[in-house]
């Protein structure tokens, strides 16, 4: 088991232990008064640390951004829909109801292979909505040195826009890891790690609709080769990589006008999770 150490101030007369996983916050005052309904049945006893002198009062915060010893035992929750399903927009509303040590978020677009080494179809256009276009290795590592407690960093893609210059996204390690992207669920190794899983969805001709508007803002992609890579390489992804796993998710939100109320159904299984920490 991964084990992250820090050490922090200790109270003088105080016998430290330690609530694990990470309470949110756990304050000690005087001679080790334990408050925030800690449950002493879960403690861990660190002996070495009974004989400090040091004489201080103060709050030990148990937290990601803070110092603290514990086994990291992290929620990790698994995202996919398809194309123009609102994947992006859903994510940042998530995000905005957690601070960053409470909720890290890992995106599969930031995993793409370099455009020589993609696959091209019968017609030399290259596809980028198979399995084999992510670097999954890289994907799953970063997965599970977030889930051991150890920060990671990545240089996020910038879709082969020249315009756009790509910045190194830096990821802190959270109670709960988001993994985003088309094949989460088809990633065995990923799957198999989740424990709640959400399919955004929408109906197919408004996909279609936001995707061709989206690659014409935001990419340059002409309307054609949007149809193009639509009828080719979209589809066939989702029907053969995604839809399979749809039956299985716990969350299915039809986003064809509105995720607000499958967002605050997830918001609250995240919430309830941070609460029993």
């Amino acid at each position: 088991m991964s084990m992250l150490m820090i050490i922090t101030t200790v109270i003088d007369g105080y016998k430290p232990r330690l609530l694990c996983p990470a309470a949110t916050t756990m304050e000690i005052n005087g001679w080790g008064k334990r408050h925030q309904g800690v449950d002493n049945q879960n403690d861990i006893d660190f002996p070495f640390l009974h004989e400090s002198k040091i004489s201080i009062k103060s709050e030990v915060r148990f937290a990601y951004n803070t110092l603290y010893i514990c086994a990291m035992n992290p929620m990790i929750i698994g995202i996919a829909g398809g194309s123009g399903a609102g994947k992006t927009t859903f994510l940042r509303a998530l995000t905005d109801h957690f601070d960053s040590h409470q909720l890290a978020l890992v995106s599969q677009d930031n995993y793409y292979k370099p455009k020589e080494l993609q696959q091209a179809d019968e017609n030399g256009i290259i596809n980028f909505d198979l399995p084999s276009s992510i670097d999954h290795l890289h994907f799953v590592k970063d997965m599970e040195d977030l889930a051991s407690g150890q920060s990671i960093t990545k240089l996020e893609y910038n879709f082969n826009n020249p315009a756009w210059k790509p910045q190194p996204i830096e990821v802190h390690p959270a109670p709960v890891i988001v993994m985003e992207g088309l094949f989460v669920f088809h990633f065995s190794e990923i799957m198999n790690r989740l424990h709640y899983k959400v399919f955004l969805d929408a109906h197919i001709d408004l996909r279609l609709s936001r995707r061709i508007r989206r690659d014409s803002k935001q990419r340059g992609y002409p309307e054609h080769e949007v149809r193009y890579q639509w009828d080719n390489h979209v589809r066939p992804a989702e029907l053969k990589y995604l839809e399979p796993h749809k039956s299985s998710c716990e969350l299915v939100v039809d986003n064809s006008h509105s995720y607000d109320d499958g967002l605050a159904v997830l918001v609250e299984v995240i919430q309830k999770h941070l609460d029993n920490l």
